[in-house]
């Protein structure tokens, strides 16, 4: 949904974006290892459209999920965080922040982290889910928003 895309305006924002780049985003089955999903170099357009992800019905099957984001940015990033809201059918039903924190200017950083399951019998069906649920990833230099990126999830 383009309405969740958002583009700082503020310049000290811009100057950040400008320079920040996506390079991938792998999910894999936490307890084993296992990649289930990568993308490879987004360009700019992840934060002016929304994306769509392909990932399979066995997911939904984890006890948790690990997700590795590597990135490049060229300006120096105070407080770096991030915050994640699931959408499914237009409402909010989870939200996760993470900090990263200081990130040199003109570095590569990857970023791990695990997402545990709600358990057997508690996460929802992959075709109530499947191009229905949305992840916005909010991007922020301490409370100055940078940019979200919106990504369509799709279980196959």
């Amino acid at each position: 949904m383009a309405e969740y895309i958002k583009v700082s305006d503020k310049p000290e924002a811009k100057a950040i974006l400008s320079g920040f780049k996506l390079i991938s985003l792998t999910v894999k089955n936490a307890d084993t290892g296992k990649k289930v999903w990568k993308s490879e170099n987004w360009g700019p357009e992840v934060f002016t459209t929304v994306k769509d992800a392909h990932f399979p019905k066995s997911m939904l099957t984890f006890s948790g999920v690990g997700r590795e984001i590597v990135f490049h940015t060229k300006q120096a990033i105070k407080d770096f965080r991030i915050s994640q809201d699931i959408v499914v059918h237009g409402k909010k039903i989870e939200q996760w922040d993470y900090t990263f924190g200081f990130v040199m200017p003109d570095s590569e950083n990857s970023w791990e982290t695990i997402v545990q399951a709600a358990g057997e019998g508690k996460m929802l069906p992959a075709e109530f889910l499947s191009g229905n649920m949305y992840i916005l990833t909010n991007f922020y230099s301490g409370n100055l928003l940078i940019s979200r990126s919106v990504v369509r999830v799709f279980y196959d």
